[in-house]
């Protein structure tokens, strides 16, 4: 693959006209975390689910999510209106996360494969950013144990 990497580097510089001399550290860097995407995405997708005590505050927190998520996420189509009855669902053994409204946290909740995260109007989206590092953190967290 890197030998790939190279060549449409070399290829792309030629039809530009542009005299680069590529980093081979980083063309390998690239190549490692191109060879990664496939398994993250087998590997790390994740269920978000929504806890919201009125049907604005789900649309409105929906609305947010898809705006601001990445294809790693699916966003259940549930409207949970009490945080225990989303973490006492015994159909769930993936990782997912829950976006609850802060009226209706309970931290106790967590487990190992739920984290719960109290959102209102005005936190939902730096909430939803931290969400969104938290996969990209996972995936250096895969590709550091890979390249080792």
């Amino acid at each position: 693959m890197f030998d790939q990497i190279m060549e449409s580097l070399g290829l792309w510089a030629d039809q530009n006209q542009q005299m680069i001399r590529w980093n081979d550290n980083l063309v390998r860097k690239l190549t490692i975390l191109l060879s990664l995407l496939p398994d993250a995405e087998k590997t790390e997708h994740l269920e978000v689910y929504i806890v919201a005590p009125s049907d604005f505050k789900y649309l409105y927190y929906r609305q947010q999510l898809e705006e601001m998520l990445d294809e790693h996420f699916t966003i259940s189509n549930m409207n949970y209106h009490q945080l225990t009855d989303v973490v006492d669902d015994v159909f769930f053994c993936t990782k997912r996360m829950i976006l609850c409204d802060a009226s209706l946290y309970q931290e106790t909740l967590q487990t190992k494969n739920t984290k719960i995260y109290p959102v209102t109007f005005s936190t939902v989206s730096s909430v939803i950013l931290a969400i969104n590092q938290t996969l990209y953190q996972r995936v250096e967290e895969i590709f550091a144990t890979k390249s080792n």
